[in-house]
């Protein structure tokens, strides 16, 4: 006659079962999102890059100079 699993063996292998389904969610949520926080990084390095362009290549203007 074959005995039922204890609740021990019972609750270790629900909290198994739940880790694993955690760890899938975590590496899928990565996975999927990784290519948007690369593009968010990269469009924010051009920003940065097109304002120093523009500082670098802005003309400086003299001011008139007046003399008393």
């Amino acid at each position: 006659m074959l005995k039922p699993p204890s609740k021990l063996r019972l609750k270790t292998a629900q909290h198994t079962i739940e880790y694993i389904i955690l760890m899938m969610l975590i590496m899928a949520g990565i996975i999927i999102g990784g290519p948007y926080v690369i593009r968010s990084w990269n469009a924010q390095i051009k920003g940065w890059e097109g304002s120093v362009i523009d500082a670098m290549t802005d003309p400086l203007l003299e001011a008139n100079v007046t003399d008393r």
